[in-house]
């Protein structure tokens, strides 16, 4: 059975690759792993987290926190909060496809926060869901 974290991953990065919303901001630029010298703005997908719920009634059952990453040079916040909210409206209307092992049961998002970098030019923006998913 494959990890869920990395199920849920791949059918997000796929979806964010595939929405016209996000890439007319990031131009297919998410990545797990960021490149040297990166084009920005971009994505990374980072940052998850899986529980299992321990409920009885579903067997191995899982909850995961995906934080999502975007970086952004231009000046302000506009860009990135921009970025944010074409990830927030793309995961509300995607049917993500976890793949054979898993069904995803629910995605809410969590939070948006929105930070100044410490080399004082890039605007970080992190955005979190939680995942509910279940053994299909």
């Amino acid at each position: 059975m494959e990890e869920p974290s990395l199920a849920f991953q791949r059918a997000l990065v796929a979806m964010l690759k595939a929405d016209s919303g996000v890439a007319a901001h990031v131009a297919g630029r998410v990545y797990d792993r960021v490149p040297e010298s990166p084009i920005e703005p971009y994505i990374r997908i980072g940052d998850d987290m899986v529980v299992s719920d321990g409920a009885d009634c579903f067997e191995r059952s899982v909850d995961v926190s995906s934080r999502i990453h975007v970086f952004s040079i231009e000046p302000g916040k506009v860009q990135a909060k921009r970025i944010c909210a074409a990830i927030v409206d793309a995961m509300d209307s995607a049917t993500l496809n976890v793949g054979p092992d898993w069904a995803l049961a629910e995605v809410s998002h969590n939070r948006t926060v929105y930070l100044d970098d410490p080399d004082g030019l890039t605007t970080h923006g992190i955005v979190d869901f939680q995942v509910y998913m279940d053994p299909a």
